[in-house]
This record gives structure tokens, C-alpha cells and sequence, in this order.
């Protein structure tokens, strides 16, 4: 982003141009990238509060398909104007309870929807499964998406790491989103894997372990 700001701020200084639209152009992609690199200097924040073991973190007993319904509200804008659909199952009747941080919880399953959005095309589906199994909590998020490639699989929680050309054209992102969720998983004690099949869909499994107590 920096690099794009003094381009296009250069390129307002040499410019003889005299069209105020022309002028506003240049702004908006400006403030374009001015909010690119804020967003990423949240998210390294965001990491680096997560890979420091030092500081516990706090749990409480969270209903846990009260804060899917809370998830899907936010993101529900963003799925309807690609006609997706999100479709939610939780066990036990909906009426799940869990030792979980409320706030990483929210930031696992909000980076891990907002994924399945942005790479889903028009008409597509997205399911958030949610069901105990033994000691653990299953969290699932499964789309009709793109997929991954099998050789980019085993890099995509690395900080940075960019995936395929299709992927790649697709706006947004800082490229952090998958390490801050897996380092917000490994807070947890738990753990998270995913399995793709490139223009089929992506699946990603989440285990939070049952933990007594309220730090961690």
C-alpha cells in the first residue's frame, strides 16, 4: 500500500491536469490505500497480541449458536449481494454451550465466513456446522466456492501466503486472516485443518477442546 500511495501521490504533484473529477479519482484510490495499510497494521497487531503465551486469556460459557446467529447477521449483507446463502446447524437443538474467549471465538468464524463469501461466486452456499463431539467442539464452515489447490494446502495458514491466480484475483484482504485464526484456534488448545477440492469447495474444521477453569 505504501508503495501505491506515493505513486499516486506523485503523480498528482506532476500532473498538469485540471478536471477536479480527475483529482477526486486519484483521492479515492488514495484513501483506498490508506485503508488497506490500516487494515493491515490491525491485523499484525492482532497477531502479535496472539503469538504472546504470556498474556491468558479469558473464557466464559458461550452459547455458541447464539454467536452464529450473531456472525450471520453481520456478514448477511455482504452474502445476499452475491445471492449465497448461509445455512446453520447446531446441536444439541441450538442451545450449545462451550468454555470459549468470546472475542477470538467471534474473529475465527467471522475470518473464516468472510472467506467463504469472498470466494464463493454468485448463487452459491456456505454452512456453519457446530456440534459437541466427546471433548470437543466441532466448528464447521463448508462452501460451493473455488476451492484450493492441493500443492497451495499446506502453506494457507502461513502469514502472507497467497494462493492460486483465481484466488488471487479476488479484491480484499490483508493475507493475515488465516494466521490470526489459526493463532486464535492455538489459544484455545485446539486445533483447525481444511480439506478442498478446486471447483468444489472448501472445508474448514475447528476442535476446541473442553477446558475447566476461566483462563487459559
Amino acid at each position: 500500500p505504501l508503495s501505491s500511495i506515493k505513486v499516486l501521490s506523485q503523480s498528482l504533484l506532476d500532473s498538469n491536469e485540471q478536471d477536479p473529477a480527475v483529482y477526486r479519482d486519484f483521492l479515492q484510490d488514495i484513501s483506498s490505500e490508506v485503508d488497506r495499510m490500516a487494515a493491515l497494521v490491525n491485523d499484525m497487531l492482532q497477531l502479535t497480541k496472539l503469538q504472546d503465551t504470556d498474556r491468558p486469556i479469558k473464557l466464559s460459557n458461550l452459547h455458541v449458536g447464539e454467536q452464529i446467529k450473531h456472525i450471520k447477521a453481520l456478514v448477511q449483507g455482504d452474502a445476499q449481494k452475491k445471492g449465497i446463502s448461509i445455512h446453520v446447524n447446531v446441536g444439541t437443538g441450538g442451545d450449545l454451550a462451550w468454555p470459549l474467549n468470546q472475542d477470538l471465538f467471534t474473529c475465527i468464524l467471522l475470518n473464516l465466513v468472510s472467506n467463504a463469501i469472498r470466494f464463493t461466486p454468485e448463487g452459491g452456499k456456505i454452512f456453519i456446522t457446530a456440534y459437541e463431539e466427546g471433548e470437543s467442539l466441532v466448528l464447521k464452515v463448508q462452501d460451493t466456492g473455488i476451492g484450493i489447490s492441493p500443492e497451495d494446502l499446506p502453506y494457507i495458514f502461513d502469514r502472507f501466503y497467497r494462493v492460486d491466480s483465481d484466488r488471487n484475483r479476488e479484491t480484499g484482504g490483508t493475507g493475515l486472516g488465516l494466521a490470526i485464526t489459526r493463532q486464535a484456534v492455538l489459544r484455545h488448545g485446539g486445533t483447525i485443518s481444511v480439506d478442498s477440492t478446486p471447483g468444489e469447495g472448501t472445508t474448514f474444521e475447528v476442535r476446541f477442546p473442553l477446558i475447566s477453569g476461566d483462563h487459559l
